[in-house]
């Protein structure tokens, strides 16, 4: 199979033990990568730096650490993984998630079998960091067709599951600044371009919860702006953008407790 690179971001407030986790479960796949990039988005806490240090001692050659001098956000920090990945194949990676053992095998095979793919990602099961206890299936749109009208509202891609064309992000700019929802601005532009999409209908990756989660998707001004800009570039209407704004606005305004259950009983499939 063809050779690919692995990008991951990383900050100083990350878990040292999620990270160590996120790293192992992708050497231990069973088509293995030879370039491992890793970008630390500002300076990190003596412990992740630590794990960097032994991960880099044990496997000579693989990893390639990419630091920035300040946080910049997600989107900066990926733009510039990417810059630096040496393979056309790209699989992301959170630091904090644990893909399965042939996740990238089988995002390979789905290249291999379709030259005209550009991105491909699957589904993921979602589980609870505090009991370990599995929570729903967050499941996407397969086709590209159906992926393409998905996109214009919310994003038809679980994030750290994608395989992408290098040559494919770099040609629609590459990933935006946003400091979140950067994932969702780059997909409208991938496939307003045209590039063709999949996801794969099984778990490829389990997609840690933890108490910040839901917080972190609560971000309405950071929602707001990626919406706008995917309408920008002509790929979602005035329509969409109300729709999608007007209804993660409402969210955001609702307790915790609601807003959680909604994610996971409504939004979320079992």
């Amino acid at each position: 199979m063809e050779n690919y690179s692995v990008l991951m971001t990383v900050y100083k407030n990350e878990n040292p033990d999620h990270f160590r986790e996120a790293i192992i479960s992708m050497l231990e796949q069973t088509v293995k990568t030879n370039d491992f990039v890793i970008v630390c988005d500002g300076p990190l806490t003596y412990e992740l730096d630590n794990i960097i240090y032994q991960f880099v001692d044990d496997c000579k050659n693989l990893f390639n650490i990419i630091r920035l001098e300040e946080n910049h956000g997600v989107g900066y920090a990926s733009r510039q993984g990417v810059l630096h990945c040496k393979n056309e194949l790209i699989a992301k990676m959170d630091s904090d998630d644990i893909s399965i053992k042939t996740r990238c095998e089988k995002e390979l095979k789905y290249f291999e079998n379709d030259e005209d793919l550009a991105i491909v990602g699957s589904y993921i099961l979602e589980f609870l960091n505090s009991n370990n206890s599995n929570t729903c299936i967050r499941k996407v749109p397969l086709e590209s067709a159906e992926i393409y009208k998905y996109s214009k509202r919310r994003s038809p891609f679980n994030n750290p599951t994608i395989m992408f064309k290098k040559s494919a992000v770099v040609a629609v700019g590459n990933y935006s600044d946003l400091r979140r929802c950067e994932d969702f601005e780059l997909f409208a532009r991938l496939l307003h371009a045209g590039y063709k999409a999949a996801n794969i209908p099984e778990c490829l990756l389990n997609y840690r919860i933890t108490e910040f989660t839901y917080d972190k998707r609560n971000n309405y001004s950071y929602i707001k702006e990626s919406r706008k800009m995917s309408r920008d570039i002509g790929h979602s209407s005035n329509f969409d953008v109300w729709v999608s704004c007007y209804s993660q606005y409402i969210i955001s305004k609702l307790p915790y407790k609601i807003r959680r259950l909604i994610y996971e009983k409504l939004i979320r499939n079992h």
